[in-house]
């Protein structure tokens, strides 16, 4: 699973069975050109229908696609038993992948570009996450899941530097990460664990260099010396920790405090 999906809306994904009996699963979609979208998939469905449907939704003939997932091709004649939150690679039959994962190359490692800044929709749909972790009790959190688990599918993309740059230059998005911190427990351990996952895998694939890191230093408003060392130290808790206590919060700090 994602874990920009985890960071969001793991907790209600305890619930997910309840419902993937009616609705199904929803999956991720990665196509080799960049393309992302999110389809719901009925359980037990065929892998000719989801080609089916990417073929409409891509363009992408389906006698020509690659899918693939967690190391897999898929035949086309299979059943798909899709679980909650999978994700898939879509190629063609032309591309080249990773001998080793079965990952197209045009999607991995560079699939979290730094260099791509944070659009207006997924700034909307990260407020409307960390406002509803902020302010909502966990049975409201339970009824927005699909909501949230669609706002979380659309900004997986994003670097985790990109990510948190955009809360910590934005007074209310601020706010409501002081809240959820205050709050604790599943929904801090939630966010918390979403956030240090991707930044690991970020590292794991050298995407967190230190030009990188300057750069996020120097927009946010934090001295580079301060996080430094827990980056390189993979000290996810204390980085995540110094951000919310050193970066400033300007004007009526209160006025979104809960």
């Amino acid at each position: 699973m994602n874990s920009y999906r985890r960071l969001l809306t793991g907790f209600t994904l305890v619930f997910a069975s309840i419902f993937s009996i009616v609705l199904g699963n929803s999956v991720l979609i990665k196509v080799t050109s960049g393309e992302v979208c999110v389809l719901e998939v009925p359980i037990n469905a065929k892998v000719a229908e989801l080609m089916e449907n990417l073929e409409t939704i891509t363009g992408i003939p389906l006698e020509q696609q690659l899918l693939i997932s967690e190391g897999r091709v898929f035949g086309i004649s299979e059943k798909l038993y899709a679980e909650e939150g999978q994700v898939f690679w879509l190629g063609t039959k032309n591309d080249s992948y990773d001998e080793e994962e079965l990952i197209p190359k045009k999607t991995y490692p560079g699939y979290r570009n730094y260099f791509s800044l944070v659009s207006k929709g997924e700034k909307n749909d990260i407020r409307f996450i960390l406002k509803s972790l902020s302010t909502k009790s966990l049975p409201s959190l339970l009824g927005n899941m699909k909501q949230l688990r669609h706002a979380g599918d659309r900004i997986i993309h994003l670097h985790p530097l990109r990510f948190l740059e955009c809360v910590f230059t934005d007074e209310e998005l601020k706010a409501y990460a002081h809240n959820v911190r205050k709050r604790g427990g599943m929904i801090w351990s939630e966010f918390f664990d979403g956030i240090s996952d991707s930044l690991k895998d970020e590292m794991g694939i050298e995407n967190m260099k230190d030009e990188y890191i300057h750069d996020f230093a120097s927009i946010v408003g934090i001295e580079v010396s301060i996080i430094y060392g827990f980056i390189l130290a993979q000290k996810w808790d204390d980085f995540i920790k110094a951000l919310v206590i050193h970066i400033p919060r300007d004007g009526d700090t209160g006025r979104y405090d809960q």
